[in-house]
């Protein structure tokens, strides 16, 4: 155990089903431990009603964590999901707003600090899923732009801070999803993609801040599917590199961003798979390793970077899915530890990065899926805690630094059904 002076504590609420465990714990690195985390308070007596979503989505603004929950019915019997907040204490978790009041959720999702706001995706009944600011006050929580007027909404998604402007994408009249800017007012949000072009699903593909420019995946019929660059302005939005030439393009898919790189792989007409990294120039747009099955995507995200190298999950044919480094070199590209040796692997989910370490979930035949450590060397990869003990898994989800803590939400047997 490590000595560290803060405030350990374990947030708890109820969904359908398990009883879930929202985790925090303190990462402080001392003579090279790192404490696993455990329960200290059940506040589910404070609050019997309180929910988190399963699947939400967190955000660190202000020094509090913003995310969809759930409070006691309405007086319509609803139990809607809206914007909730919590400062790591029972008295500091409270609903932000009700933004849809009735029976009907806001939905809350796709949250981005830029400023001194909280960017987000919402409804509130009027609109459909549209661009929505916060300041952290009620009265301070408002629709920004109605960008598809209609009980739609263009769904914004990929919001990305970079230099003095937001990014996303969404769809707007034509259908098809395309880059948007904002300043945080509704004149300075508007679209930046040239006619014909549209961007990527939102889900590993960007946009990516990479200093004071994004990277996105740009589809159109001249270079097919490629990775583009844009500095927030019209002309600045273009091909960043045509890696594969012609109309089908080269497949790419954003694992990772590590300092002043960007990690991505290259999907061509074979088995294998290809990881390239990019500094943003043609010319530091290079291929990095070959890959003798086709890998699946890391999360994509500044946490999955620690000291200059990104970690993924990788595979090769004999060992299956395992955790892997890169620094950007064929060199320095490798599997760091075979967790659950054999295919299908041990399949390494959901990074953070705190206290110097990288943790992360994986999964193997003893422990089931639980929490995990690395230091980026075999020997410090380890099993930090078997939180449902047995092969069963512990459902661990929504792994999200704040500070030097990790909040994640989790099952066990005796907080369990």
């Amino acid at each position: 155990m490590i000595a560290a002076s803060g405030k350990r504590e374990i947030r708890e609420s109820l969904i359908s089903g398990p009883r879930i465990l929202l985790a925090v714990f303190v990462s402080f690195a001392v003579r090279g431990d790192v404490e696993p985390p455990y329960l200290v308070k059940d506040i589910a007596v404070a609050f019997p009603e309180a929910k988190v979503d399963k699947n939400a989505e967190y955000a660190a603004f202000k020094g509090k964590l913003f995310y969809a929950g759930r409070g006691p019915r309405n007086a319509c019997g609803g139990e809607n999901w809206e914007l909730w907040c919590t400062d790591g204490t029972a008295e500091g978790t409270y609903r932000v707003k009700d933004i849809n009041p009735g029976r009907d959720p806001s939905n809350p999702s796709d949250f981005a600090s830029f400023g001194d706001l909280l960017f987000f995706r919402a409804t509130d009944g009027a609109h459909g899923s549209e661009l929505w600011v916060s300041d952290g006050t009620e009265e301070g929580t408002l629709l920004l732009a109605d960008i598809a007027p209609g009980e739609q909404g263009s769904f914004p998604a990929g919001l990305t801070a970079a230099g003095d402007m937001l990014f996303f994408s969404a769809f707007a009249q034509q259908k098809e999803r395309t880059l948007w800017i904002s300043d945080g007012s509704a004149e300075g949000t508007k679209r930046i993609t040239p006619p014909g072009v549209k961007v990527g699903k939102p889900d590993l593909l960007g946009p990516v801040a990479l200093g004071d420019r994004v990277l996105f995946v740009g589809i159109e019929p001249e270079h097919g599917s490629e990775i583009w660059i844009s500095d927030g302005t019209a002309e600045g939005t273009h091909v960043l590199k045509d890696i594969v030439p012609g109309p089908e393009g080269s497949g790419v898919r954003f694992i990772s961003k590590a300092e002043d790189k960007l990690f991505f792989k290259v999907g061509r007409e074979s088995p294998a798979e290809e990881l390239w990294v990019t500094d943003g120039t043609p010319e530091g747009t290079v291929f990095v390793a070959a890959f003798s099955c086709a890998f699946p995507y890391a999360f994509l995200g500044d946490d999955s970077a620690l000291g200059g190298r990104t970690f993924f999950s990788g595979q090769e044919c004999e060992t299956g899915i395992e955790l892997w480094v890169s620094d950007g070199t064929q060199e320095g590209t490798y599997l760091i530890k075979d967790i659950a040796p054999g295919p299908p692997g041990s399949r390494p989910e959901q990074f953070a990065v705190a206290g110097g370490r990288l943790f992360f979930t994986a999964w193997d035949e003893e422990h089931g899926r639980e929490l995990w450590v690395s230091d980026g060397t075999e020997k410090g990869t380890l099993l930090l805690k078997d939180i449902r003990p047995g092969p069963e898994d512990s459902w661990i989800h929504g792994l999200r630094r704040v500070g030097d803590r990790v909040f994640f939400v989790a099952s066990d047997n005796e907080y369990g059904s």
